[in-house]
């Protein structure tokens, strides 16, 4: 199994999912999240493809089920795909709650599938 930096993925993935526009959707599958970030992380040089897949996985699940609402759940999935880098949120309660929840996410699931606590 490939090694690879425990957070070099960090930075993409937030990026990725710290992102919110206007326009009106029902909440993305847990599968669209996790694509969502694949195609937002790219190339993620020396990451073990599978190890890279558990983590997306896991963050996908978590943010799915988390308090977001549909709408910023939908806008940070389409502007993931599109790779905005600009964040525009409704409100900075959404923007505080969007951050909490991707930054928990991520720590959260590299843990666990690095098996590190």
């Amino acid at each position: 199994m490939k090694q690879w930096r425990k957070f070099a993925i960090v930075p993409a993935v937030i990026s990725a999912l710290a992102l919110t526009a206007c326009a009106g959707a029902e909440r993305p599958s847990v599968d669209e999240i996790k694509q969502a970030f694949h195609k937002s992380a790219g190339d993620t040089a020396g990451a073990d493809p599978e190890l890279l897949d558990k983590t997306f996985e896991c963050m996908a699940e978590k943010i799915h089920a988390s308090e977001l609402s549909d709408q910023t759940l939908s806008d940070l999935v389409k502007d993931a795909e599109e790779g905005k880098t600009q964040t525009v949120y409704d409100s900075e309660e959404e923007k505080d709650l969007a951050e909490k929840v991707v930054m928990d996410a991520t720590e959260q699931c590299m843990s666990e599938t690095m098996g590190t606590e």
